[in-house]
C-alpha cells in the first residue's frame, strides 16, 4: 500500500472498438496513492515499445516512481522493460497470473472508465476516442471529488500531499534525461522498430548516471 504520492503507478489495458469494428487498445496509468489518472492512451494497437514511450513521457513530466504495477501481459513482462525500469531506479511489480485483484485500484478505475465513457459512446474514429477519453481524464482528475480522498479531487489531493512532504521523489542527476533516452529509444519520435535495438549493456561512463538518488520523506500528519 503506497504511502506517498508518485510512489507506485498501476498500468493496465482496456479494449473497445470504433463503429467500423476496428479495435481500440487503451492504456491506463494510475497513481495508486493520489488516484490521479496519469494517462489514458488510446491507439489501434500498443506493444512494449508504446508502453515505454508513454512511461518516458510521464518520467519527464512527473519523475520516476519506485514501482510500476502491472499484469503479466507481453506489453509489461518483457525483459527489456524490466531492465530499463531497474536502470533508472524503479521496478516492475508484476501481479500473479489470473489475479486482477492484486491491481485493484487500476481495475476499479478501468471499471469507471468503461461505465462512464466506453459503454456510452459509439466511436466514429480513433481521433474521437482519443479526444473524448483525454477530456474525461482531465475531468476525473480536476473536477470530480473522490470519497477515499476526503472528497478532494485527485489533483487537489496530489497538491495536498506535496505540501505535506508526502511525495516520492528521485533526484535527477545530470545525465538522467540522456540515460532515459538511451534506454527507451533515441527520442519519442524514433521509429518503433528501432526501439528494440537497445539491448546491449549501457557502457561506462553512462551507467554511473542511471540510478538516481532517492529521497523518501517521513510523511507528517
Amino acid at each position: 500500500m503506497p504511502s506517498l504520492g508518485n510512489e507506485v503507478w498501476a498500468l493496465d489495458f482496456v479494449s473497445d472498438r470504433t463503429c467500423d469494428g476496428k479495435s481500440l487498445k487503451i492504456l491506463t496509468v494510475l497513481d495508486e496513492h493520489t488516484r490521479e489518472a496519469l494517462a489514458v492512451k488510446v491507439e489501434r494497437k500498443m506493444g512494449a515499445a508504446d508502453v515505454r514511450g508513454v512511461l518516458l513521457g510521464l518520467f519527464m513530466e512527473r519523475g520516476i516512481p519506485a514501482f510500476v504495477r502491472s499484469d503479466n501481459g507481453s506489453e509489461f513482462a518483457g525483459h527489456l522493460l524490466e531492465e530499463a525500469m531497474s536502470a533508472v531506479g524503479s521496478e516492475v511489480a508484476l501481479i500473479a497470473p489470473g489475479s486482477p485483484w492484486q491491481n485493484g485500484k487500476n481495475e476499479r478505475f478501468n471499471g469507471i472508465l468503461v461505465e462512464e465513457v466506453l459503454s456510452r459512446e459509439v466511436w466514429g474514429s480513433l481521433l474521437e476516442a482519443q479526444v473524448v477519453c483525454e477530456q474525461w481524464r482531465e475531468t476525473y482528475n480536476q473536477v470530480r471529488p473522490h470519497g477515499s480522498l476526503g472528497m478532494m479531487t485527485p489533483h487537489q489531493y496530489a497538491l495536498h500531499e506535496k505540501q505535506r512532504g508526502c511525495w516520492f521523489q528521485q533526484v535527477k542527476l545530470g545525465r538522467l534525461t540522456f540515460s532515459l533516452d538511451l534506454l527507451f529509444g533515441a527520442g519519442l519520435g524514433e521509429p518503433k522498430s528501432s526501439l528494440t535495438a537497445h539491448r546491449a549493456p549501457i557502457p561506462y561512463p553512462y551507467a554511473s548516471f542511471l540510478r538516481p538518488v532517492v529521497h523518501r520523506p517521513a510523511c507528517g500528519a
